[in-house]
């Protein structure tokens, strides 16, 4: 069996191994929310392993899965405190709750409507950088088809 992230498929034991990593993650009290480009919601520094994508004793097949499943959750998480659950990430959420239900980002005050404020700011900041992205897009294409024109 396959695990889906990000409308990507996985193999089912690469996830073991970081719901593995996830579960004995230890949450830091001090933790403060950030914003995710690539996911468009919060994060919090003690929910992903560094090692699991920059650890030279793991494999590189690590890292587009780890990516993967970590905006997955944050996009879950961010649309269950606005109140908009997004069910194509709903199965990821679900299956870490099951496989590493120690995770940091599952603690209550991370999940609870206390962060909605905070989830706002993110919508906000996603929204810019979606727009500064476009035009980056935009200029590329500009530049792009003035070499071919010269």
């Amino acid at each position: 069996m396959n695990v889906v992230a990000n409308d990507m498929e996985f193999d089912k034991s690469v996830f073991q191994n970081i719901f593995r990593e996830l579960d004995h993650l230890i949450t830091d009290p001090q933790a403060s929310p950030s914003f995710d480009g690539m996911s468009g919601a919060f994060k919090f520094a003690d929910e992903f392993s560094k090692h699991l994508i920059y650890d030279e004793d793991h494999p590189e097949s690590l890292l587009l899965p780890c990516i993967s499943l970590f905006r997955s959750l944050w996009g879950y998480r961010q649309s269950l405190i606005l109140g908009i659950p997004r069910s194509e990430l709903e199965n990821v959420w679900n299956a870490t709750i099951t496989y590493a239900p120690n995770w940091p980002g599952f603690q209550p005050k991370r999940c609870s409507p206390e962060m909605r404020e905070t989830a706002l700011r993110c919508v906000t900041e996603s929204e810019i950088f979606s727009t500064a992205l476009d035009d980056l897009n935009e200029r590329i294409s500009q530049l792009s088809r003035q070499k071919r024109k010269s």
